[in-house]
């Protein structure tokens, strides 16, 4: 299922910067009834490490990067007046390939993570793959 869907590579590839805002967007995405502080989201994905303020403090600003970078890609939406976040509804390709991920079991979301760091494959490379014709060939 997952190696023949070049559709949801390219968006994990482009879309998400890591493996850290792919959890922070799946969040945001399955709890889209109310809006989300970057504390909040740390505590409920249990992303700090200890108990520690200064590590908190830095796991919620990581979270706080992750936030702005999926508002920037119009992922997700900060409210008015607040420094909280949510998932914003978008067309039905996007929407339809965060459920598919939202609903995977724990090694095939994984499997996923690590397409956020793979290039892509180009319809170039693929012919050239059909046909043997690739350079690194002997």
């Amino acid at each position: 299922m997952l190696a023949s869907n070049g559709e949801l590579h390219r968006f994990l590839h482009s879309e998400i910067a890591s493996e850290e805002a792919l959890d922070v967007l799946l969040f945001l995405f399955a709890n889209q009834q109310q809006a989300w502080s970057a504390e909040e989201i740390r505590d409920r994905l249990r992303i700090a490490g200890d108990a520690t303020g200064t590590t908190s403090a830095i796991a919620t600003r990581r979270i706080e990067l992750r936030l702005v970078h999926l508002a920037q890609k119009q992922l997700v939406r900060m409210t008015a007046g607040a420094s909280t976040y949510r998932y914003e509804e978008s067309d039905g390709k996007t929407e339809a390939m965060l459920a598919e991920l939202a609903a995977m079991t724990d090694d095939d979301l994984a499997g996923a993570a690590r397409m956020i760091y793979l290039r892509p494959r180009s319809g170039a490379d693929a012919f050239a793959d059909a046909f043997g014709a690739r350079k690194d060939q002997p």
